[in-house]
């Protein structure tokens, strides 16, 4: 009996030892769970800009992150000011353009205190400041879009607009029509930009395009198809530059005989774009030179009023012709005369052997 005693004395004290044992343990694993996710993953991290009222909280970072056959959840990280308030609130709802949710610590927020690193696709933003990072849920990114923070004390909501500080490329089309929108909705400063071809998305009436510049009057840096830059810190515009696309109709040069009237006037294109087809149905030509009565010389011949289909894609140039006169020929044979001596002369008479007169 007494050795069963000494064993349940002897258990009795490593079951108090294991029970002092626990505690620790216990609290190691509750401070572990407590800990924030420190290392968050998604596309390109954005700049972004946004503050609450009273500048306590700022939004300085944001970034999707794709839930496959969903969309993209919206992340934000905001930026506490020192000493703020509101650091020590629990957050109870997030909002996201009018939609608000239940915040959820570690679910669908997470608080950062100073010295605890604030990291993205494992790039380390901060970690002298205090963070909140809200995943908003799988929305539709807008520029800018409203939050709204509610925390479990009167007086610490939040609601303002943050706004994506993204730099831009547009194009132009510079008195031109139609649109070209680049695919690459943003860049970031220095990320290098290939410069988009036209393909027809932009079209000018008479014009062809040649290319892209900085100035809508080709005075700045001009760029082609597939060139490329380094972005600077400002939006970029590129303008469409344009030369007129000439079609040349020019009146062939005629000569006539004085005394005809004239009709058969031609004429001549040039300067037709193959990606621009054009079917001249007629060109009025006229020319005083072509009355039967236009003396000899030389009178221009002057095109005009083209009609015809695809004419509208070009700037018409008209260039004159010449039609000369050309005195007529004729051959012109005296009479023979005759008279008896003593009498007066005969009129003398001729005739017109060889072509004729007119008029």
């Amino acid at each position: 009996m007494g050795k069963t005693r000494k064993v349940g004395t002897i258990l009795t004290i490593l079951l108090v030892a294991t029970l002092v044992l626990l505690p620790p343990i216990t609290a190691f694993a509750v401070e572990a769970q407590s800990q924030p996710e420190s290392d968050f993953t998604g596309g390109e991290i954005l700049d972004v800009s946004g503050q609450s009222t009273n500048g306590h909280v700022t939004a300085e970072y944001a970034w999707l992150t794709n839930i496959p056959g969903e969309g993209n959840e919206i992340f934000v990280a905001f930026k506490y000011k020192d000493t703020a308030a509101a650091w020590g609130k629990t957050l109870n709802r997030i909002g996201y353009n009018g939609l608000e949710f239940d915040a959820v610590e570690g679910g669908n927020y997470w608080k950062f205190d100073k010295g605890e690193n604030l990291t993205v696709n494992d790039q380390i933003l901060d970690n002298d400041s205090q963070w909140l990072v809200v995943n908003f849920g799988v929305q539709t990114l807008s520029d800018p879009f409203g939050i709204s923070l509610t925390f479990d004390a009167g007086g610490f909501d939040i609601s303002f607009d943050v706004s994506i500080d993204l730099l831009t490329v547009t194009y132009d089309p510079n008195s031109g029509v139609g649109v070209l929108t680049d695919p690459n909705a943003a860049y970031d400063e220095g990320q290098v930009v290939t410069v988009l071809a036209n393909d027809n998305a932009f079209t000018k009436a008479g014009y062809s395009f040649t290319g892209w510049n900085t100035e809508p009057d080709g005075r700045g840096t001009a760029y082609a198809e597939g060139d490329t830059f380094n972005m600077p810190n400002h939006d970029v515009v590129l303008y469409a530059q344009w030369a007129p696309r000439t079609l040349t109709i020019t009146a062939l040069d005629k000569s006539k005989v004085y005394g005809e009237e004239f009709t058969d006037f031609e004429y001549r294109v040039d300067g037709v774009d193959d990606d621009y087809p054009v079917t001249i149905t007629s060109v009025t030509l006229a020319s005083n030179g072509s009355a039967q009565n236009a003396g000899v010389g030389s009178y221009p011949i002057v095109p005009s009023n083209a009609i015809g289909a695809g004419l509208e894609n070009y700037q018409l140039e008209y260039v004159n012709g010449t039609l000369t006169v050309t005195p007529r020929a004729i051959q012109v044979t005296a009479d023979d005369p005759s008279k008896v001596y003593g009498d007066s002369d005969p009129a003398l008479t001729y005739r017109i052997t060889q072509g004729n007169l007119v008029g």
